[in-house]
């Protein structure tokens, strides 16, 4: 009779653990399908009714604030970062974008996640309101998401992106020396941080545009010259705008 005892709790132990197993490998797959990649396709999959150039890069990165369950939902919120870039003579050149906060609806079918809705942020005065709403009301958040903008981290993802896409595709002459960049090699002005205060970049630009440009401050309605923006650490360039001067 005590043998019987023993082995009923042996059986008992067994099943508990096995269960608790069978949980902790259901989360981790749940935690693992909703990854940054996943996100990111789904994001690109729901970009598609907007007309892009094929030849293009389609560059995306998110910064991942939020996730809880909500009316059997999983609700992900986001800051997403969105640029297509084309290339010519060893410069890529920003064509369109946006930055903007958004909710990814999921819901789990048969073990699997299937998106049910993309909310993004709107425009104009109902900007934070609408925020507030994915925010479920906590300021805290809304005031994160609001303030979305490409910051030096997101800017390094998105660089460190673009090149290997370049890298994928085959593109050749696409990354640069800084005194090497096509076009900007000689009387140029190196204007550390940029226009956007990044410590990833440098804007370039030749000496002849930016001192003709300077002299127009205060006389011109927008005093501005085309440059370059170089990301250091992969040695990318795109095209910018200098439209600020140093004394």
């Amino acid at each position: 009779m005590r043998n019987l005892k023993y082995i009923l709790i042996i059986l008992i132990l067994a099943l508990l653990t096995s269960c608790a197993k069978s949980s902790d490998d259901t989360e981790n797959k749940s935690i693992g399908e909703l990854n940054e990649e996943r996100i990111i396709e789904d994001i690109r999959e729901y970009d598609k009714i907007y007309p892009r150039s094929p030849e293009n890069f389609m560059i995306y990165t998110i910064d991942h604030l939020k996730e809880f369950e909500e009316d059997r939902k999983t609700i992900i919120l986001a800051e997403v970062a969105f640029m297509e870039y084309s290339f010519k003579d060893g410069i890529f050149n920003n064509e369109s974008g946006y930055v903007i906060p958004m909710e990814l609806d999921y819901i789990e079918r048969d073990g699997k996640y299937e998106l049910m809705e993309i909310i993004q942020a709107q425009d104009g005065e109902n900007y934070f309101p609408s925020i507030l709403k994915m925010a479920r009301g906590d300021e805290n958040l809304a005031d994160s998401l609001s303030l979305a903008t490409v910051d030096t981290s997101m800017n390094d993802k998105m660089m460190e992106t673009l090149k290997k896409a370049a890298e994928d595709k085959g593109l050749k002459n696409f990354t640069h020396k800084l005194e090497d960049i096509p076009g900007y090699e000689d009387n140029v002005i190196y204007l550390r941080g940029g226009h956007r205060n990044r410590e990833d970049t440098i804007d370039v630009v030749k000496k002849e545009d930016y001192e003709r440009s300077k002299s127009q401050v205060g006389k011109k309605n927008w005093p501005h010259c085309e440059g370059i923006e170089y990301h250091e650490k992969t040695g990318i360039t795109q095209k910018t705008i200098i439209d600020y001067f140093l004394e």
